[in-house]
C-alpha cells in the first residue's frame, strides 16, 4: 500500500513522484548509494590522498622515534641505530609526500598545514632531547641554546599567525624558501649528531 511522506512511493515499480508534480524519477540503490556515498567518497580522495597519508605515516612514526631518543643512554647501545634509522625514514618519507603532492596534483591545505607540522615535532623533540645530558648521545650534549633558539623561533611565528588570524578573520599557510632551509639545517644538524662517534 502506498505510503505519503512529502512524495507518493510505488513499491511494484520502485518509482518516485513528489507530490504536486507529474515527474517521476526511477531509484534504484545505486543511485541511493551514489546520493549518500558519493560526498564522502571524494571527502575521502580530497584529503587522505597518497601524499596526506605519507605525512600521516610520519607523524606516526615520531612516538617509536622518541622512545628510541628516551634510551639512548640505556644498557643497549641499538637504541642510537634505531632513532638513526627512524629519523632518516621520516626524512625519506618528507621528501616523498612533496613529490608525490606535486606530481599527482594533489595539494590540499590539509598537506600544506601537517607536513610542516610533522617537521617541526620531529626537530624539536629530537632538539630537546639531544640537549639533556640524561637523553643525549654519550659524549656529545648539545648546546642548551640550540634548542631555545630553534623552538623561539617557532614560538614567535606560531603567535604571530594566530594574531592574524584574530584579528583578520582568516590567515593563509605558505611556507617560505628560509623556513624550509632552516628546518632542512635543522634537520641535517640532528642527523649528524646521531650518525656521529
Amino acid at each position: 500500500m502506498p505510503q505519503r511522506i512529502g512524495s507518493c512511493f510505488r513499491r511494484n515499480t520502485g518509482r518516485v513522484r513528489r507530490a504536486g508534480t507529474h515527474r517521476f524519477r526511477t531509484v534504484t540503490f545505486q543511485n541511493a548509494k551514489n546520493f549518500f556515498v558519493g560526498p564522502l567518497h571524494g571527502f575521502r580522495m580530497t584529503w587522505l590522498n597518497w601524499p596526506n597519508r605519507v605525512t600521516l605515516a610520519r607523524v606516526v612514526l615520531l612516538p617509536p622515534f622518541v622512545i628510541s631518543l628516551l634510551n639512548l643512554r640505556a644498557d643497549w647501545p641499538g637504541w642510537r641505530y634505531v632513532a638513526l634509522g627512524i629519523f632518516l625514514l621520516m626524512g625519506l618519507s618528507d621528501v616523498l609526500d612533496g613529490y608525490l603532492a606535486r606530481r599527482l596534483n594533489q595539494i590540499t591545505m590539509l598537506g600544506k598545514a601537517l607536513d610542516p607540522l610533522a617537521d617541526k615535532l620531529l626537530v624539536t623533540f629530537s632538539l630537546i632531547f639531544l640537549s639533556i645530558e640524561s637523553t643525549s648521545i654519550p659524549g656529545f650534549v648539545l648546546p642548551s641554546w640550540v634548542p631555545v633558539v630553534a623552538i623561539g623561533k617557532d614560538l614567535i611565528i606560531g603567535v604571530g599567525y594566530w594574531i592574524i588570524f584574530f584579528v583578520i578573520g582568516e590567515s593563509f599557510i605558505q611556507p617560505r624558501p628560509l623556513g624550509k632551509f632552516c628546518t632542512l639545517l635543522q634537520l641535517v644538524a640532528v642527523g649528524f649528531v646521531l650518525a656521529g662517534p
